[in-house]
């Protein structure tokens, strides 16, 4: 399997399988990056090339992410999947880094699927697979791991619930990133 690292850092994923291929894309160099580029500017890799995307904590910092996405859609095959993970938009690390040009809600990505009721910007479509609402995130810094079984309780309620809880309470229990699965639909 070829999978892409969009925006690896210092810490490009790690498959399981030692079969697999990771390829780390960053724009920044002095990273674990195997390719240095701008993916607004285009993703230097073969069409239909790509089994799995991998991009954590990456997107909200892409100014026309309409771009990436359909390049991330162009390097896939058919059928790939891309894991996602971003600052929930209530989350107070949504805005506390300047480089943060984005933020992202429960719908965000409805709007690259084919049946969404609103204007399509682009015709690269994916199906979302799966979206969950993180209480805390998979990120936690060690002092904090304490909450993770909080998270257990909050993540399944808040999940049955997203839009209710977006709109009401996320005010009041601010959420901290959220994770999406897409397939590549060609």
């Amino acid at each position: 399997m070829k999978i892409l690292d969009l925006g690896c850092g210092n810490v490009k994923y790690k498959s399981k399988n030692k079969n697999d291929i990771v390829i780390g894309i960053d724009k920044r160099k002095n990273t674990k990056a195997d390719i240095v580029c701008d993916a607004e500017k285009g993703i230097p890799l073969k069409d239909n090339s790509i089994d799995k995307v991998i991009t954590i904590h990456t997107l909200e910092h892409v100014k026309d992410l309409i771009k990436v996405m359909e390049e991330i859609w162009r390097v896939c095959k058919s059928g790939a999947e891309v894991f996602i993970n971003v600052p929930y938009w209530i989350s107070s690390g949504a805005y506390s880094d300047p480089t943060h040009v984005r933020f992202f809600t429960w719908k965000t990505f409805n709007y690259f699927t084919k049946d969404f009721e609103y204007e399509h910007y682009s015709k690269k479509y994916f199906k979302i697979k799966s979206k969950r609402i993180m209480f805390f995130g998979e990120n936690l810094p060690p002092n904090m791991k304490w909450l993770q079984p909080i998270e257990k309780i909050i993540n399944p309620i808040i999940n049955k619930i997203p839009m209710f809880y977006e709109a009401y309470l996320s005010h009041f229990i601010p959420a901290r990133e959220i994770h999406y699965i897409l397939e590549v639909s060609k």
